[in-house]
């Protein structure tokens, strides 16, 4: 399940990856992102203030220092090839209205796909426009209870984590935290899986082993805690011999 940049991953994942039982992007990503790219750049030279991206955001999540080779880099992210290798089931959420990705790139990756349960919901409500962050805890547990899977061999909320791990800003941290003391992840599951993902990452690797590392440190001290804790209770009940 991706959101925003998720909206790209979301799928190619899914089209190698073939544990998973199914695919939801709350939000499509462009097809191509190089002429996204391209496009971006000849509106901040036109006119900056015309454009929501800056002209060096995109480079910066690839951990380059050039927009050149940002550029370049820009040509390896395509769903050409890859969504009709899907085969588990698939559902695109996006809103008509959306100014920064148009509805159309929804429509596009949904033909692409070649896999028999395709579904695309658009909203055309007047404000459907980018998917709001705040409304993506309860959309992903109502679409979660209503996969008809079975047992995931997959916690739906590791990779949830995982995917917080690039950016890893204050929110993000604070939502692996969260999602660490309603135990639904634990630091073995987030790194064993944040690790393996490695080698499909595009970008510096450097700070995101680093938000690797303190993401489990963090989570670690929530489960010491948590034991020091159920270790007390059971100190304070009284033994059966004591129990009258």
């Amino acid at each position: 399940m991706g959101y925003s940049f998720g909206g790209y991953y979301a799928p190619r994942i899914a089209a190698f990856e073939r544990r998973y039982a199914a695919c939801v992007c709350l939000g499509a990503l462009h097809w191509d992102l190089h002429a996204w790219q391209s496009k971006i750049r000849e509106q901040l030279k036109a006119d900056p203030k015309k454009s929501a991206q800056s002209n060096f955001q995109f480079q910066w999540i690839l951990g380059l220092n050039d927009s050149d080779a940002a550029l370049e880099r820009a040509k390896q992210f395509s769903l050409d090839g890859v969504a009709d290798k899907i085969t588990c089931p698939v559902l695109i959420t996006h809103g008509a209205n959306d100014r920064v990705v148009p509805v159309e790139a929804a429509h596009k990756l949904h033909a692409a796909l070649t896999t028999p349960k395709r579904t695309l919901k658009s909203s055309r409500r007047r404000k459907a426009g980018r998917a709001l962050p705040g409304g993506q805890p309860a959309a992903r547990d109502r679409l979660y209870c209503r996969l008809d899977h079975g047992e995931p061999l997959i916690s739906p909320y590791v990779p949830i984590a995982v995917s917080k791990l690039a950016r890893f800003a204050d929110i993000d941290r604070e939502d692996i935290l969260e999602l660490a003391r309603n135990r639904l992840i634990t630091a073995r599951s987030l790194r064993g899986r944040a690790e393996a993902a490695l080698p499909y990452y595009v970008g510096n690797l450097i700070p995101v082993r680093t938000s690797i590392d303190i993401a489990c440190r963090d989570i670690e001290s929530l489960e010491r805690a948590s034991k020091r804790k159920r270790n007390r209770e059971r100190g304070n009940q009284p033994s059966r011999r004591e129990t009258p």
